[in-house]
């Protein structure tokens, strides 16, 4: 396994032939078929591939790794959140190193990452091309003033902080639309690292280099064998890729892509703004033209939207989620305050919700934002594990969707179908996507909701939800996931970590019959403050948090550098009594 040369010998150029045999090989012994193996072989072989792992490190930096649902909720910060600023904190929720780790057994490996996450705040967030390629990939039409704002605020500054008990972690402080944009790029950079402080350490123990090379030679072949397990699919499942901010190099992300949209079972399209923009920019240089059917294989770019929307719509209004009176509830947001109300008199709601106990309104007024904003109502989706599904749930199906709400989207967007009044917000969602908790529980959770609804207004209720399931961690999961009753089989399988692993490696010389594993690190960053000069900070919410529906709360993130705020934000969140919802 030959090796580049330097400081920094896990890093450098692409042996491209010598990637091309070793895929290969790597695929065969891992038992893909013939034909997904000689698909990526030929793959290797084209123009388009040669281009992209001829991209020097300057260009594969040149732009943040960003998603899909990214710009529809800067349009909306843009909007509505002027004058918001945040905190996004590095969450590393496993791992086989964690920074402390790293900064002690390789400091200058530590430096590097610390030197590469400065190099964030010199990227333009948006440029021309990111723009024209929402519009083309996405049907995104991208306002002048929006990407003029974005490109102002650029990439927050990202600070290192040691927590009680000697953890390290980063944070990312701006404004809004600044510290989100720092979010996916850190976790990709993170991720980049851990791995290489992995092969640093086996070199050291055993003098054994996985040259870069080798080690996307092995990914490659892992994805081989994905994608031709994921035949076995049924044909009403879709599949998207959603990967790219735990990817392991960037130069994997970019072949993944043009991989998936090729061959993958069902591809329905990337969540991936930077690994579309990249493959476009690289089409556009072998001489494709706009409307070439080589560059519609790409995508399309897909996408909901996240956590740190309802996150930070939690903390700035966690008054909203305080019943004072249950009959009159909330002032202030026209919103919030109709919804509120219509929920507290509701004839299904129950009588009374114990004093000073949480109500999730903010989530639901996040949701309701986005689509006054983005419109879509007609693939409109919730993502509802915020602050627990089943909580969503209940309060959605308890409250009207204001008036207010009905009249701006007419307005805004004549052309899609009106909302009929009487709705409740349960009645908005067609599409339903569970990013954690046991995903058949929740699946059914949100499809009794609907049997519900239909059965008390069959006129208003939405058509039978499609659901999304993107909270998957390896190929017999999904495979699994598909033999579902139809009642809760999903529509859509959303998945990035497990297309971005590692078979394990042979060693050779006096290691001979041993295998290195490498294993990626479970890394988020999540949005934990969020402020507003002209709301006044009320005690209700001291973070911005993230619950998730997994039992164990492995999913969740607070505040972790203020123990107390943490522990009484997910106090309040965990124990409030729910419209609807009786349980803690």
């Amino acid at each position: 396994m030959a090796s580049s040369t330097g400081e920094f010998w896990e890093t450098g150029l692409i042996d491209v032939e010598r990637l091309q045999s070793r895929a290969i090989t790597y695929a065969k012994r891992a038992g893909a078929s013939a034909q997904s193996v000689a698909a990526m072989d030929q793959l290797l072989q084209t123009p388009l591939a040669r281009h992209l792992l001829e991209l020097s490190a300057e260009e594969l930096e040149a732009d943040l790794v960003n998603d899909a649902y990214k710009p529809k909720m800067h349009k909306l910060y843009c909007q509505l959140y002027t004058g918001v600023s945040a905190e996004f904190m590095l969450n590393i929720r496993k791992g086989p190193i964690s920074l402390l780790q790293m900064r002690e057994q390789d400091p200058v490996l530590f430096d590097d990452l610390k030197a590469a996450i400065g190099r964030l705040q010199h990227v333009q967030p948006m440029p021309a091309q990111t723009v024209q390629v929402l519009q083309d990939y996405y049907s995104m039409e991208v306002p002048r003033g929006m990407s003029e704002r974005v490109n102002a605020d650029g990439v927050a500054p990202i600070t290192l902080h040691k927590l009680t008990g000697g953890k390290v972690t980063a944070v990312a402080s701006g404004s809004v639309t600044a510290a989100s944009n720092a979010e996916t790029s850190v976790t990709q950079l993170i991720q980049d690292h851990v791995i290489r402080a992995q092969v640093r350490a086996l070199h050291r123990r055993t003098g054994m280099k996985l040259d870069r090379t080798e080690r996307l030679a092995n990914a490659l072949g892992h994805l081989v064998l994905v994608v031709d397990s994921l035949s076995q699919l049924p044909e009403g499942i879709k599949t998207l890729l959603f990967a790219g901010r735990r990817s392991t190099d960037r130069a994997f992300l970019l072949l993944q892509n043009v991989f998936c949209a090729q061959h993958l079972h069902n591809y329905s399209g990337t969540s991936s703004i930077y690994a579309v923009c990249k493959i476009d920019a690289a089409l556009r240089s072998l001489g494709s033209s706009s409307s070439d059917s080589q560059r519609a294989k790409i995508g399309p770019l897909a996408g909901t939207h996240a956590h740190e929307v309802m996150s930070i719509t939690a903390q700035l209004l966690a008054r909203y989620d305080y019943l004072d009176d249950h009959s009159t509830a909330l002032h202030d947001h026209q919103y919030a305050e109709q919804g509120a109300a219509d929920s507290a008199n509701d004839k299904g709601s129950p009588e009374s919700v114990a004093q000073g106990s949480p109500v999730g309104m903010s989530a639901l007024l996040a949701h309701l934002l986005f689509l006054r904003v983005n419109g879509g109502l007609a693939s409109a989706t919730a993502l509802t594990d915020t602050f627990g599904t089943e909580a969503f749930l209940s309060l959605a199906a308890h409250t009207r969707v204001p008036t207010a709400f009905i009249e701006d989207m007419q307005t805004s967007f004549s052309d899609e179908a009106h909302i009929q009044p009487g709705s409740m917000v349960l009645d908005l969602f067609k599409m339903w996507r569970l990013d954690s908790g046991d995903f058949a529980a929740m699946a059914e959770a949100v499809m009794c909701a609907w049997d519900a609804r239909r059965q008390a207004a069959p006129d208003l209720a939405a058509p039978r939800p499609l659901l999304i399931n993107s909270n998957l961690s390896s190929v017999q999961e999904a495979l699994e996931c598909a033999r579902l009753p139809e009642r809760i089989r999903p529509a859509v399988l959303a998945f990035g970590g497990l297309a971005d692993q590692f078979l394990p490696f042979p060693l050779s010389g006096s290691h001979a019959g041993e295998e290195a594993t490498l294993e990626l690190a479970s890394v988020v960053m999540k949005a934990v403050q969020a402020r507003h000069p002209g709301l006044a900070a009320d005690g209700c919410m001291p973070c911005a948090a993230k619950l998730g529906d997994d039992a164990d709360a492995s999913k969740a993130q607070v505040d972790a550098r203020h123990a107390i705020a943490s522990a009484r934000c997910c106090r309040d969140a965990e124990s409030g009594v729910y419209p609807g919802h009786d349980e803690k």
